[in-house]
């Protein structure tokens, strides 16, 4: 080898997910007024940007929302703990 380098596979940053594979979308009523969760897009980002604009929109501008929002709510989880198994939505996998 000539010295140079060469990148062979890599990956960056964090993917966040959810124990059922859905995002978080929701504004808690525990938490500091005017913070808005988006989070836990885990492969479904691009598919998810039209549901979660508009859910962020209405959270953010404190409107009704045109979605049903119950199933992005931070509360529809019974455990906050960050231990769960995983769930791979990729086509290829885990």
């Amino acid at each position: 080898m000539d010295g140079a380098l060469r990148v062979v596979d890599g990956w960056a940053g964090i993917d966040g997910a959810t124990p059922d594979t859905r995002p978080i979308i929701d504004s808690p009523g525990d938490a500091p007024d005017g913070l808005v969760i988006a989070a836990g897009f885990h492969g479904r980002g691009v598919m998810s940007a039209p549901v979660a604009r508009r859910l962020i929109r209405s959270l953010v501008a404190a409107e009704d929302s045109p979605l049903p929002s119950e199933p992005f709510s931070l509360d529809r989880f019974s455990s906050r703990s960050p231990d769960f198994e995983f769930m791979s939505i990729s086509a290829g996998g885990d």
